[in-house]
């Protein structure tokens, strides 16, 4: 998008992207100042190009860290609807009761 500059002088000069200012600023300003510009735009484009290859790669880690909760749960859901089963029995089985219990045990302790 067209961005209209007004100068020192009262000129107005049409500015269409980065490559047009860089140039006033080197008409204006002089080669030292548009070569200075440059160096930390491209460290800045660096950078950007960085955070969002991080953020990339950490939202891949935090999608496979919500899929992995989403099953640990699912897993202690289901043995603790089991053992709400066994509860609810006329008869205790304990031997059950402590199976799912351990399984229950055994998921927590593999994510602590």
């Amino acid at each position: 998008m067209p961005h209209v500059m007004a100068l020192k002088d009262g000129r107005n000069e049409t500015v269409l992207d980065l490559d047009d200012a860089l140039e006033l600023v080197e008409r204006y300003a002089g080669h030292g100042l548009r070569e200075f510009l440059e160096e930390k735009l491209s460290d800045s484009e660096e950078l950007e190009a960085y955070l969002e290859e991080l953020a990339k790669s950490h939202g891949e880690e935090l999608e496979r860290q919500g899929d992995h909760q989403r099953a640990l749960l699912n897993g202690i859901r289901e043995e603790a609807e089991a053992l709400a089963g066994l509860l609810d029995a006329s008869w205790l089985d304990r031997k059950k009761l402590k199976s799912i219990v351990k399984n229950i045990w055994r998921m927590c302790n593999w994510e602590l």
